[in-house]
């Protein structure tokens, strides 16, 4: 029996005695182990955020208003998301699911040139319109990111 580099079959596990689907630390080098790194910090801060919004709906507004108002915070986190989009394009192109991340990539991406780019009153009515969400919008929100970053850790663990 051939497994291709992901297959896994239980007998071939019992035959064979190692597991085809865990690659031996030598096969996947540095390189590897630094991707999985950054694509797990990756994964960690939009869980963390996830789980934050959807657990206090305030806080999403407590950061968005330093964020979308003082230059200082919003450069820093327009380049944050715009790394953690580029890297959830580029990082995750040997996963399964790469078309998923791919896309929430470019998403993140797109909201950070957005972010960095936008005009003051732009930002004040982006700041208010946030304003006038329903807590339970936030709640969704958060679980949405929370759901997308297990999926990530998920994909990552068993196909990275």
């Amino acid at each position: 029996m051939t497994l291709k580099l992901g297959e896994c079959h239980a007998s071939h596990v019992q035959a064979v005695g190692a597991d085809p689907c865990v690659r031996p630390l030598k096969e996947r080098g540095v390189d590897g182990l630094m991707a999985d790194l950054f694509m797990g910090l990756t994964s960690l801060a939009w869980g963390l955020a996830g789980l934050i919004v959807a657990v206090v709906p305030a806080v999403a507004l407590v950061w968005a208003k330093p964020i979308l108002l003082d230059p200082w915070p919003r450069f820093w986190f327009g380049q944050t998301i715009l790394l953690f989009g580029l890297l959830l394009m580029i990082g995750t192109t040997a996963l399964k699911g790469f078309w998923v991340w791919a896309a929430c990539g470019a998403l993140a991406t797109i909201k950070a040139c957005l972010l960095l780019g936008a005009p003051v009153s732009w930002r004040e009515r982006v700041l208010r319109w946030l304003g006038t969400w329903p807590p339970w919008l936030y709640r969704v929100g958060g679980t949405v990111d929370l759901a997308l970053a297990i999926g990530l850790t998920a994909d990552l663990m068993l196909h990275g």
